[in-house]
């Protein structure tokens, strides 16, 4: 489900490009089950988010052409980019108040 008022994650890659992103953040309720991870997969860019404000995740770039873009974007701060050019290669970002 898309998540209001939380850290907005985007991912940046050409349209047949794959990634994943496994992320992980406070535990939160959401429709009666406690959460504390989500992981992203598809190809192409893509915009979602996190609840909160706080996250770690990593983007891994699976297959395809081009680098793979990850953005982190918490209200009040700047935004943390991290980018992963070869396939299997990945890259950590952090947003922890």
């Amino acid at each position: 489900p898309e998540i209001e008022g939380g850290l907005p994650v985007v991912i940046e890659a050409d349209a047949a490009t794959a990634w994943t992103v496994t992320c992980r953040f406070r535990p939160v309720k959401i429709d009666g089950g406690t959460f504390n991870s989500r992981t992203f997969e598809g190809t192409g860019p893509q915009t979602t988010g996190l609840p909160g404000q706080n996250g770690r995740c990593t983007v891994t770039k699976t297959s395809g052409e081009g680098p793979v873009t990850l953005r982190l974007r918490p209200q009040g701060k700047p935004e943390v980019v991290v980018s992963v050019a070869e396939a299997g290669q990945s890259a950590p970002a952090n947003v922890f108040e």
